[in-house]
């Protein structure tokens, strides 16, 4: 018998209006990383475009963009994050050549 890892509801609101956009069910071991690529999946918004902090309503959040390795069951519960969409202005054959840049030097 394995243990279930339980999930998280991920509130995500934006950054400038601070209404809810959607929210997420994921596992309590999933990234920001892998948050910003469920993102992608859904909502189509490339994760270098992606500047996702807690919440502004959030005592603990200072605005700064959460490390990509961050793990959702290490934030504060509930999980309220802001997602600023970034302007990226390259053609996306050179975004596809920056992701699998970062991914080679990790």
């Amino acid at each position: 018998m394995t243990n279930a890892v339980p999930d998280l509801t991920v509130s995500i609101t934006g950054s400038l209006s601070s209404d809810e956009l959607f929210s997420l069910r994921l596992p309590c071991t999933t990234s920001i990383r892998e948050v910003k690529q469920r993102i992608q999946q859904l909502h189509g918004v490339n994760p270098f475009c992606q500047h996702i902090t807690l919440a502004s309503n959030r005592p603990t959040s200072s605005g700064a963009a959460i490390d990509d390795r961050h793990i959702l069951e290490d934030l504060p519960q509930p999980i309220e994050l802001s997602l600023t969409k970034l302007c990226y202005p390259e053609p996306p054959d050179k975004a596809k050549s920056l992701s699998a840049g970062v991914s080679k030097a990790r």
